[in-house]
């Protein structure tokens, strides 16, 4: 009997609310699997149609009059968004309505691997989002402080080092590229180099007003930061030589010799003598590459020492801290996934910038050895040609090959030791696949050894499967191995650029590790540098060559989820190293400006299907991220409606919920999941969580042992297509079944 002949009698009318998770990017492509699996269960019959409804995509909360949240809600009154609705009955006694809650759009990156890469530029410069969430500062004063480093040195990275590190590539580029023959020939490096990063600035104010105009917070930082420094650097590039130019260049000499001037009693009894006396008179190109580096190499020097010298011993104090106390030792996975999430935000950046400067590094070496061998092979030509041995042909040839600005290996030094690190970087991505492959490998072999066991199997199953977001060996690799990678940083900067900085920095390790291991270590580099570079450029070209390949579906999917996250935890004053105060006074309409519009639009849902009659139930069906959208609902829901929510108190099924597994376990704001999941047990009918037990996002919900949630194990399957399920249709029939006339047949 179809719908339309079955309409005239009473039906119980019961609304499931479909909320998808990461992956599912079309509009009822969730609903469509789903309710293909439903259609072959007995006695359901599904219309064939399916409606679509466009609802205003706007909020309607007082708490957004007069606040322009920057990469929010879209006030546009044209704005809608698409609500797919399907229809089925079952045994022709309930009416079944499935409305699905589409957002993938709010963070969809696209497809193909440009889209990857951008979103992936994205998850780097919005990491500290999710730092800030994690670190709860009123744990005591070794969370505050490891939460102030983190934050301020993730700072560093997407803003001055972001901006002096364009500066610099660019003024390398034109260095390099811009020969001193044709157009170029009369034009002194100040203006070109000051041309150049003219050019920059008004490409970094386009971006910026245009990523202004589409309220885009993402890269304000690191674009006002190139702004400034290319602005700076041009001013100083123009004026040079300079006071201020020989002060960027080596300031601690250039600040000696300026004291000089005082009574030599002075100087010999308080002050050293500088190691450097003079200063270039920036009349070669190669000056002015150096002044932007060296600054760039300071920078890093920074990072390095601060990483090193208070982030990794306060992890190592919190750690100390949690285990001798049990009470505290929650504290410490939030504290190792905050700190290897701002080690991978450094990785990947050293790793997209590398393979992007990698070319003008592979060009620097080549004309640094034709600079080299220029003045014999240009000689041996001259008295060939005069002799009449060689056609002049060949001759113009070699000299139009030997036509490239002057590059003395001396004068560019640092070029195989930033080879050098750009290679150790790609070691540790490659360590970091590898070690993640053998975790997924042996939670794939544990899984599958349990397929078609008993729930109780299962269950202790997925309890004993390592971790495989945040896993500590994956984390315990790249913390190792960045120590190492920052601590050759810092060496090679004393060798290479006498940077008195650095040096002061090896003498304060000293104190924590080995003098003499560290002297071992500068020995062992300097003595094997040869060598160690061919391995690391080896490892350099591999990931320049793969690091593209990567961005296929599985690494979109990825990127995909670890936007979720930091949408999720994004707000207007986080990730702020001094705002934590004014971020608790804000409303959470403004507060989480990202996740309120997909609660706008859960609220203009509920608020649609009201308008078409109601219903007697409601079902909120949720897959992953989806099922803390619904969560944080029913939370603020029960708040405020006496513990029922709409006038009717909702079943909840969610399956590959990440909400105990990764919510509760790392971000401060879910830590006291169990008190709010009982109080949601007396608003909520029933609750029902699907896991599989191999789901690396996902897993139980709650305390196994509390009855709270009813928490199913499935067979292993991964993370996604749990609408194609038909445990899941199960449990929808179950509760259709549940206080109705309906026979056992259906369910």
């Amino acid at each position: 009997m179809s719908l339309i002949q079955v309409s005239e009698q009473k039906l119980e009318r019961i609304a499931v609310i479909v909320t998808h998770g990461v992956g599912e990017a079309e509009p009822g492509q969730s609903t469509a699997s789903l309710v293909h699996v439903l259609g072959n269960e007995p006695g359901v019959v599904l219309e064939e149609a399916a409606e679509i409804l466009l609802l205003p995509d706007r909020t309607d909360s007082p708490h957004f009059s007069g606040h322009k949240i920057k990469g929010s809600i879209n006030t546009e009154p044209e704005a809608t968004f698409p609500v797919l609705l399907r229809q089925a009955t079952v045994q022709d006694r309930v009416h079944l309505t499935f409305a699905e809650l589409y957002w993938a759009d709010l963070t969809r990156i696209g497809s193909g691997r440009i889209a990857s890469l951008l979103g992936l530029f994205r998850v780097i410069f919005e990491a500290h989002y999710v730092i800030d969430a994690m670190l709860d500062p009123r744990r005591g004063w070794p969370v505050r402080g490891l939460r102030f480093v983190l934050l301020w040195l993730s700072w560093l990275m997407r803003g001055p080092i972001a901006g002096v590190t364009v500066s610099t590539a660019a003024v390398f580029w034109a260095a390099l590229y811009l020969r001193p023959q044709g157009w170029s020939e009369h034009l002194q490096p100040q203006y070109l180099f000051a041309g150049v990063l003219s050019l920059v600035f008004l490409l970094s104010l386009v971006l910026r007003i245009w990523s202004e105009t589409r309220w885009d917070a993402t890269w304000r930082t690191s674009l006002n930061w190139t702004l400034i420094m290319c602005g700076f650097f041009a001013g100083v590039v123009l004026t040079a030589p300079s006071a201020l130019s020989s002060t960027l260049y080596h300031p601690l000499n250039f600040g000696l010799t300026v004291l000089k001037n005082l009574a030599p009693s002075f100087y010999e009894n308080y002050l050293i003598e500088p190691s450097v006396a003079k200063f270039p008179t920036f009349a070669k190109r190669a000056d002015f590459v150096n002044l932007l580096y060296r600054n760039l190499i300071r920078l890093w020097i920074v990072f390095s020492t601060v990483w090193l010298c208070a982030a990794l011993p306060m992890l190592s104090l919190i750690g100390i801290w949690a285990w001798s106390r049990k009470s505290s030792r929650s504290i410490f996975a939030p504290a190792l996934a905050a700190t290897g999430i701002l080690t991978l935000q450094l990785a990947l950046w050293t790793a997209l910038v590398g393979t992007a400067v990698l070319p003008l590094l592979n060009r620097a070496q080549e004309i640094i050895a034709i600079t080299t061998l220029r003045p014999a092979v240009m000689a041996d030509y001259r008295v060939q040609d005069v002799d009449g041995d060689k056609p002049l042909l060949k001759v113009d040839e070699v000299k139009r090959l030997m036509d490239v600005d002057a590059f003395l290996k001396v004068d560019y030094d640092w070029v195989p030791r930033f080879v050098f690190a750009y290679g150790f970087n790609g070691m540790i991505v490659i360590a970091m696949i590898l070690i993640g492959g053998c975790v997924f490998f042996i939670r794939t072999r544990m899984a599958t050894r349990v397929r078609g066991a008993s729930a109780d199997v299962l269950t202790a199953t997925a309890r004993k499967l390592p971790r495989m977001l945040f896993s500590w060996p994956v984390l315990t690799v790249l913390i190792v191995l960045t120590l190492i990678q920052l601590t050759f940083h810092i060496m090679f900067a004393a060798a290479t650029q006498k940077n008195a900085f650095a040096t002061a920095a090896l003498s304060f390790l000293g104190y924590f590790i080995d003098a003499e291991s560290i002297k071992w270590l500068k020995l062992a580099s300097d003595s094997q540098f040869a060598y160690y570079l061919n391995g690391t450029m080896f490892l350099a070209w591999i990931l320049a060559f793969v690091f593209p390949l990567l961005m296929g579906k599985g690494f979109n999917n990825a990127v995909h989820i670890a936007r979720d996250l930091i949408d999720h935890q994004f707000g207007p004053h986080r990730g702020r190293v001094l705002a934590q105060r004014r971020d608790r006074r804000l409303p959470d309409s403004v507060r989480w400006p990202r996740r309120e519009r997909i609660r706008q639009r859960l609220l203009q849902l509920l608020a649609a299907l009201a308008k078409r009659g109601g219903c007697d139930k409601v079902i909120f069906l949720a897959h992953s991220q989806g099922s803390v959208v619904i969560y944080d609902y029913l939370k603020t829901a029960a708040d405020y409606a006496n513990n029922e929510v709409s006038g009717t108190k909702p079943f909840v099924i969610t399956c590959g919920s990440p909400l105990t597994h990764l919510y509760q376990q790392y971000f401060r704001e879910y830590a006291g999941l169990e008190p709010s999941l009982e109080r949601l047990s007396r608003c909520t009918s029933r609750w029902i969580n699907l896991y599989r037990v191999d789901d690396y996002i996902g897993l139980w919900v709650g305390d196994i042992d509390a009855g709270i949630v009813e928490n199913c194990p499935m067979d292993p399957g991964g993370h996604l297509d749990y609408w194609r399920e038909r445990t899941l249709v199960k449990a929808i029939l179950g509760i259709v079944a549940e206080n109705s006339t309906m026979t056992p047949a259906a369910v």
